[in-house]
Protein backbone atom coordinates (compact mmCIF):
# COMPACT_ATOMS: atom_id res chain seq x y z
CA UNK A 1 0.00 0.00 0.00
CA UNK A 2 1.24 3.46 -0.95
CA UNK A 3 0.25 6.76 0.62
CA UNK A 4 1.44 10.22 -0.42
CA UNK A 5 0.78 13.39 1.52
CA UNK A 6 1.79 16.48 -0.43
CA UNK A 7 1.80 20.00 0.97
CA UNK A 8 3.11 22.33 -1.73
CA UNK A 9 5.49 19.58 -2.81
CA UNK A 10 7.48 19.12 -5.98
CA UNK A 11 6.09 16.46 -8.33
CA UNK A 12 9.64 15.57 -9.40
CA UNK A 13 10.80 15.16 -5.78
CA UNK A 14 7.67 13.19 -4.83
CA UNK A 15 8.08 10.76 -7.74
CA UNK A 16 11.77 10.44 -6.83
CA UNK A 17 10.82 9.41 -3.29
CA UNK A 18 8.20 6.96 -4.59
CA UNK A 19 10.85 5.56 -6.93
CA UNK A 20 13.32 5.08 -4.10
CA UNK A 21 10.75 3.36 -1.85
CA UNK A 22 9.06 1.14 -4.45
CA UNK A 23 11.66 0.60 -7.17
CA UNK A 24 9.47 2.48 -9.66
CA UNK A 25 11.30 3.59 -12.80
CA UNK A 26 10.06 7.01 -14.00
CA UNK A 27 10.50 8.05 -17.65
CA UNK A 28 9.45 11.21 -19.48
CA UNK A 29 9.01 13.57 -16.55
CA UNK A 30 9.43 17.06 -17.94
CA UNK A 31 8.67 20.28 -16.16
CA UNK A 32 8.10 20.29 -12.43
CA UNK A 33 4.91 21.42 -10.75
CA UNK A 34 3.62 21.87 -7.23
CA UNK A 35 1.22 19.28 -5.83
CA UNK A 36 -1.13 19.33 -2.87
CA UNK A 37 -3.29 16.68 -1.25
CA UNK A 38 -3.54 13.22 0.23
CA UNK A 39 -3.20 10.33 -2.25
CA UNK A 40 -3.82 6.79 -1.08
CA UNK A 41 -3.48 4.62 0.80
CA UNK A 42 -3.87 2.31 -2.13
CA UNK A 43 -2.01 0.26 -4.67
CA UNK A 44 0.88 1.85 -6.53
CA UNK A 45 -1.28 2.17 -9.65
CA UNK A 46 -4.31 3.70 -7.93
CA UNK A 47 -2.24 6.15 -5.87
CA UNK A 48 -0.20 7.30 -8.88
CA UNK A 49 -3.39 7.65 -10.92
CA UNK A 50 -4.87 9.92 -8.25
CA UNK A 51 -1.61 11.89 -7.99
CA UNK A 52 -1.23 12.44 -11.74
CA UNK A 53 -4.90 13.12 -12.49
CA UNK A 54 -5.10 16.71 -13.74
CA UNK A 55 -1.31 17.08 -13.94
CA UNK A 56 -1.30 17.53 -17.71
CA UNK A 57 0.54 14.25 -18.27
CA UNK A 58 -0.64 11.16 -20.08
CA UNK A 59 0.84 8.14 -18.35
CA UNK A 60 1.00 4.38 -18.30
CA UNK A 61 2.27 2.06 -15.59
CA UNK A 62 4.03 -1.01 -16.93
CA UNK A 63 5.11 -4.16 -15.12
CA UNK A 64 5.57 -4.57 -11.43
CA UNK A 65 4.64 -8.23 -11.40
CA UNK A 66 6.84 -11.28 -11.04
CA UNK A 67 9.76 -9.43 -9.45
CA UNK A 68 9.94 -6.92 -12.30
CA UNK A 69 10.35 -3.24 -11.35
CA UNK A 70 7.30 -1.19 -12.29
CA UNK A 71 7.80 1.58 -14.84
CA UNK A 72 5.89 4.87 -15.07
CA UNK A 73 6.03 6.39 -18.56
CA UNK A 74 4.87 10.00 -18.82
CA UNK A 75 4.12 12.05 -21.94
CA UNK A 76 2.75 15.55 -22.45
CA UNK A 77 -1.04 15.71 -22.18
CA UNK A 78 -3.34 15.91 -25.21
CA UNK A 79 -3.87 19.68 -25.14
CA UNK A 80 -0.13 20.36 -24.93
CA UNK A 81 0.66 17.73 -27.54
CA UNK A 82 -1.94 19.13 -29.95
CA UNK A 83 -0.58 22.63 -29.48
CA UNK A 84 3.00 21.47 -30.04
CA UNK A 85 2.00 19.44 -33.10
CA UNK A 86 0.15 22.39 -34.65
CA UNK A 87 3.06 24.75 -33.93
CA UNK A 88 5.58 22.32 -35.38
CA UNK A 89 3.50 21.90 -38.52
CA UNK A 90 3.09 25.65 -38.84
CA UNK A 91 -0.65 25.32 -39.10
CA UNK A 92 -3.21 27.76 -37.88
CA UNK A 93 -6.46 26.81 -36.21
CA UNK A 94 -9.36 26.40 -38.60
CA UNK A 95 -12.09 28.93 -37.93
CA UNK A 96 -15.53 28.61 -39.38
CA UNK A 97 -16.81 31.69 -41.13
CA UNK A 98 -19.83 32.33 -43.29
CA UNK A 99 -19.14 31.78 -46.98
CA UNK A 100 -20.49 35.26 -47.80
CA UNK A 101 -18.88 37.53 -45.22
CA UNK A 102 -20.40 40.72 -46.69
CA UNK A 103 -23.98 39.69 -45.99
CA UNK A 104 -25.23 40.20 -42.44
CA UNK A 105 -26.55 37.13 -40.66
CA UNK A 106 -30.32 36.86 -40.60
CA UNK A 107 -31.30 36.04 -37.01
CA UNK A 108 -34.70 34.70 -38.11
CA UNK A 109 -33.06 31.89 -40.12
CA UNK A 110 -31.29 29.06 -38.29
CA UNK A 111 -27.65 28.51 -39.14
CA UNK A 112 -27.23 25.45 -41.30
CA UNK A 113 -24.21 23.20 -40.78
CA UNK A 114 -21.72 23.00 -43.60
CA UNK A 115 -21.75 19.99 -45.85
CA UNK A 116 -18.65 17.83 -46.09
CA UNK A 117 -18.09 19.17 -49.61
CA UNK A 118 -18.14 22.79 -48.36
CA UNK A 119 -15.63 21.95 -45.62
CA UNK A 120 -13.43 20.15 -48.14
CA UNK A 121 -13.50 23.13 -50.50
CA UNK A 122 -12.57 25.54 -47.69
CA UNK A 123 -9.65 23.33 -46.68
CA UNK A 124 -8.44 23.16 -50.29
CA UNK A 125 -8.49 26.98 -50.45
CA UNK A 126 -6.54 27.22 -47.18
CA UNK A 127 -3.95 24.61 -48.14
CA UNK A 128 -3.47 24.50 -51.92
CA UNK A 129 -1.14 21.82 -53.14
Amino acid sequence: MLSIQARNSSLVHTLSLVSRETGLIVEGLGSDQRIYGQYGPGTLASTLTALLDGSGYNFVIIGGEGGQSPKLVLTAGNAAAATNTAAAAGSAPIASAPSDESAPADPSKPVQPKTPQEIFNELRKMHPQ
